[in-house]
């Protein structure tokens, strides 16, 4: 960004100047590290605004920018927000006898279903241990929102996939079995576009098809 820039000194970046390098970015004029030029994303550049805004705030709050903040009168894009996709309840059947005979991975099932009632990303729902999961309830941590969330779940999914505390919740390793990476390569990642199999599972009436 700095060399995008032309690295001007702090006191000397102006907003026209952001928007400017902005435009560029966009139009695919400037060269990234490799030297090679491409056109980038609005939310791209929302989300380098946000990283040069972070760096301006901090080294004010540490009393090394002196100046204003130039990036204060800079909006950025208004997005549009994706379309949310559902699998329908042919596709949750599919999907659930697909796992069930897929048996390098037994786990793999509890993983989904999990994934199916809370809407929790595999990765997610991978690594948890016995103790985030307690009755009709799975307590998800480190998440990529930051935060702890408490989900609940069915008593009769509870009983599936934890009987009786043991692996891979319980006591002996405390974790799934199956990486995410060995999740894209079994053929369950074919019933649906991995988009959207592995980045998160939303669904109607989970409890009906679980």
């Amino acid at each position: 960004m700095a060399l995008g820039l032309d690295d001007p000194l702090y006191h000397k970046l102006t907003p026209a100047m952001y928007t400017d390098f902005r435009a560029k970015r966009i139009a695919g004029d400037i060269e990234d590290q490799q030297g090679k030029c491409s056109a980038v994303s609005f939310r791209t550049c929302n989300n380098e605004q946000d990283l040069m805004n972070a760096v301006i705030v901090e080294l004010q709050r540490m009393g090394e920018w002196k100046s204003e903040n130039p990036l204060k009168s800079v909006r950025q894009f208004r997005l549009h927000e994706d379309d949310m996709e559902f699998l329908s309840q042919d596709e949750i059947r599919q999907l659930i006898e697909t796992t069930n005979a897929y048996t390098t991975h037994s786990d793999l099932v509890k993983v989904i279903k999990l994934c199916l009632s809370t809407g929790a990303r595999f990765g997610e729902v991978a690594k948890l241990t016995s103790a985030q999961i307690s009755t009709n309830k799975v307590i998800f941590t480190k998440t990529r929102g930051k935060k702890t969330r408490a989900v609940p779940i069915s008593e009769q999914l509870y009983k599936e996939i934890a009987p009786e505390k043991t692996a891979p919740f319980g006591p002996r390793l405390g974790r799934m079995m199956m990486s995410p990476a060995a999740f894209r390569r079994s053929k369950v990642a074919e019933v649906r576009s991995e988009r959207l199999m592995y980045s998160r599972f939303v669904m109607y009436g989970a409890s009906t098809a679980i």
